[in-house]
C-alpha cells in the first residue's frame, strides 16, 4: 500500500490515511522554481509526485527536470522537491486553487516500476519512476542512452501470477526431451528486469566509472556464469557458493562481478531464474513469440535471423512490458541448473535441479537456427561447463527479486 497526499498552492496540506511510510504536510510554494515540502513519517520510503490542474495530471513530461527529495529512496524527515516549472512547461500560469501537487511514498519492498542507475556518475544514484513519462533521459525507444549510460530496469508484476511454463505439445519445432514440458507456474515476487541484456557500455562504466570511454552497445557475451556470481578473475574455479543451496539465493561470492556491483549501486543485482526470465519474456502471451505465432515476419519484427553472436541493442520491436531482445540476439544466463524431463506438476518458485548433473546452467533467448527462437525455449552448457563463455555467446540481463 502507498500513502498518496494532495496540497494547493500556497494552501495547507490535507489529511491522508495513515501508512507505513507515511506523507504528511504537503504544502506548495511559489511558481519558478515551485517548491514542495512535505513530511515523510514512520519508515524509509521512494517518493514520486504529480502536479495537477483541476484534478487532472499536467503529464509527467512535464515535471521531469524535478530535483531533490524525490524519485529515489527517502530518509524520514521534512523533505523538499524542487520544480522549475517555468524551464519544462512554458506559458502556463498558476491559480489557486486549481494547480495541486501529488505527493507519493512508495514502500521499499512496493516501489514503482521503473528504476535507473545513473552509471556515468561515480556513485551510481539510483531513482524510480512511476512511468516512461518521467524518465528524465526521455522515451526508451531508439535513445542510446538506456543501452549504456543507464542501466533501466521495469518491475515485472509477478506476484501470486498463474501463468504457464514450457509449450504446448503441438507447439512447431519442440523440444522432445521433456525440457519444455507445459506446466502451471507461480511466482511469489515481483522483481526487476533490466529492459537491455548488459552492454559492453554497461559493463565498463559499472567497472571503470564515469572514465570508461568503451562505446560499444551490443551485450557483454564473454563472462561466465562462475565470474558473474563467484570470482572475477579466474574463469575456471570452484564455486565457493552454489546456487540453489539453501543458503544462496541472494549470496554471491566476494570477488564476483555481481558483489562488486551489488556494493556500488546498493541494489541486490543477480541473474533470473529460468522462471523469471520465461515469465517477463512472454508478457502475458502464451504464443511461441511474444508478438504471435513463430512466423518469419513475427520473428523478423523482434530478432536478425540466423547466428548471431551478439548485436546492438534495441534495433528490433521490445515486448509489451518494454524488454527488448528476449529472443535472438545472445543467450541469457539463468540462475538454474538445466533441467529436462520435466513433471507436468503445478510449481511454485521453481529453482531447477541441486546439483549440476552432465549439462550445467540454464541460458535463455536462443541466437541461433530460427526454429528455435521462441520464448519456452531453454539450453544449456552441455559441451562447454560454466567455467567457460569466450567461444559460446552468453549474455545476460540483470534481475532484482523485491523479496
Amino acid at each position: 500500500m502507498r500513502s498518496v497526499l494532495f496540497a494547493s498552492l500556497l494552501g495547507s496540506a490535507l489529511s491522508a490515511a495513515a501508512a507505513v511510510p507515511r506523507v504528511s504536510d504537503v504544502a506548495m510554494t511559489s511558481y519558478s522554481p515551485c517548491f514542495i515540502t512535505y513530511t515523510l513519517s514512520e519508515a524509509p520510503g521512494i517518493v514520486t509526485f504529480d502536479i495537477l490542474t483541476n484534478g487532472v495530471s499536467i503529464g509527467a513530461q512535464n515535471i521531469r527536470n524535478a530535483v531533490g527529495d524525490v524519485n529515489r529512496l527517502v530518509q524520514p524527515g521534512t523533505r523538499t522537491i524542487r520544480w522549475d516549472a517555468h524551464e519544462i512547461w512554458p506559458g502556463h500560469k498558476f491559480r489557486t486553487p486549481c494547480v495541486t501537487a501529488r505527493v507519493t511514498v512508495w514502500p521499499e519492498n512496493a516501489p514503482p516500476d521503473w528504476l535507473a542507475v545513473n552509471l556515468t556518475q561515480s556513485d551510481c544514484p539510483v531513482t524510480y519512476y512511476a512511468s516512461e513519462a518521467a524518465l528524465p533521459w526521455g522515451a526508451i525507444q531508439g535513445n542510446s542512452a538506456y543501452k549504456g549510460d543507464i542501466l533501466l530496469m521495469r518491475k515485472i508484476h509477478a506476484s501470486h501470477v498463474l501463468s504457464f511454463m514450457g509449450s504446448p505439445e503441438t507447439e512447431p519445432n519442440r523440444a522432445t526431451d521433456g525440457r519444455e514440458t507445459r506446466r502451471m507456474c507461480t511466482l511469489t515476487n515481483d522483481y526487476y528486469m533490466a529492459i537491455y541484456p548488459l552492454t559492453f557500455r554497461h559493463y565498463y562504466l559499472l567497472n571503470q566509472g564515469p572514465a570508461a570511454t568503451e562505446a560499444r552497445l551490443t551485450p557483454v557475451v564473454t563472462l561466465t556464469y562462475n565470474q558473474l556470481r563467484y570470482q572475477t578473475g579466474d574463469a575456471y574455479n570452484n564455486m565457493p557458493i552454489d546456487f540453489p543451496s539453501k543458503t544462496s539465493r541472494t549470496q554471491v561470492g566476494s570477488s564476483s562481478y555481481l558483489k562488486a556491483w551489488r556494493d556500488k549501486t546498493g541494489l541486490v543485482l543477480d541473474l533470473p531464474t529460468s522462471a523469471q526470465w520465461e515469465f517477463a519474456c512472454r508478457a502475458g502471451t502464451d504464443t511461441p513469440l511474444y508478438n504471435g505465432d513463430a512466423t518469419a515476419a513475427n520473428l523478423a519484427a523482434i530478432s536478425q535471423s540466423g547466428y548471431n553472436k551478439g548485436y546492438e541493442v534495441g534495433k528490433y520491436a521490445c515486448n509489451s512490458w518494454q524488454l527488448y531482445d528476449m529472443i535472438g540476439n545472445c543467450y541469457e544466463w539463468c540462475l538454474d541448473y538445466y533441467e529436462d524431463n520435466i513433471a507436468p506438476d503445478a510449481v511454485t518458485d521453481p529453482l531447477g535441479p541441486t546439483a549440476r548433473g552432465d549439462r550445467g546452467r540454464a541460458v535463455r533467448g536462443y541466437h541461433g537456427n530460427d526454429i528455435h527462437k521462441r520464448s519456452a525455449f531453454v539450453s544449456s552448457k552441455r559441451y562447454i561447463n560454466d567455467n567457460k563463455g569466450d567461444y559460446t555467446y552468453n549474455g545476460f540481463r540483470l534481475c532484482i527479486t523485491l523479496f
